[in-house]
């Protein structure tokens, strides 16, 4: 009865963003910068890039796809920035993205991470390929929120969409290989890349503090 229930709402706010977009002008594409460093606190960065039919796909207006290495170890940073609630509709889930790619999801589970003073809800994944197994974290960020519950998402961009403020909003996903020997040593390993970098995705993102998200640059 409960899933019901939940599915139900579901539903109804997936269906009342889809007819506002509709009813309202497009917004003008706003290209942004995506602005975090290369080098973070002893991190150091490699661009990766996304072929044109993996762009066409997700659609967003600006991404970044980075490998960071650091001690021997290395995470994936991908951020997709989405400047509307209409076009955010393209964002592939990893819990959807990862099966399509023939990974198995093992563990799906939350976790929660404290970093630049802010407390991030972020989904576990556990996922196997053949030998090779990951773990990815991700979860959803717009100016005012962090979650990773993609119902909260959608509930406080109709709102600020019915108020006529912006529904900027970004996928944020780090993963990395689990160290076959230490599950929980992997998860610190995440877990202090996020505390290092995160910080610098939210500054860039509440760039400027006049209009977040209107006007910043990732």
């Amino acid at each position: 009865m409960k899933l019901t229930i939940i599915a139900f709402l579901t539903l109804i706010v997936f269906v009342a963003a889809g007819t506002l977009v509709r009813n309202m002008r497009p917004e003008t594409k706003n290209e942004k910068d995506l602005r975090i460093p290369l080098h973070i606190n002893g991190w150091k960065g490699r661009d990766l890039g996304l072929d044109d039919a993996t762009i066409d796909k997700i659609k967003p207006d600006a991404f970044l796809f980075r490998n960071y290495q650091n001690n021997g170890g290395q995470v994936n940073l991908y951020v997709g920035y989405y400047s509307s609630l209409k076009k955010s509709d393209s964002a592939h889930l990893p819990t959807i993205c990862y099966p399509a790619q023939g990974w198995k999801i093992v563990e799906n589970s939350d976790i929660t991470v404290f970093a630049g003073g802010k407390k991030l809800d972020l989904s576990r994944l556990k996922v196997s390929k053949g030998a090779t197994n990951e773990i990815v974290y991700f979860g959803f960020m717009n100016n005012t929120l962090n979650t990773n519950n993609l119902l909260r998402l959608r509930t406080d961009l109709v709102k600020k969409l019915i108020q006529g403020k912006k529904t900027d909003n970004a996928l944020i996903r780090f993963s990395m290989p689990l160290k076959p020997e230490n599950n929980e040593a992997s998860d610190r390993y995440l877990g202090q890349f996020i505390t290092d970098v995160y910080p610098f995705i939210d500054s860039a993102l509440q760039e400027d503090n006049g209009d977040p998200y209107g006007k910043s640059r990732i």
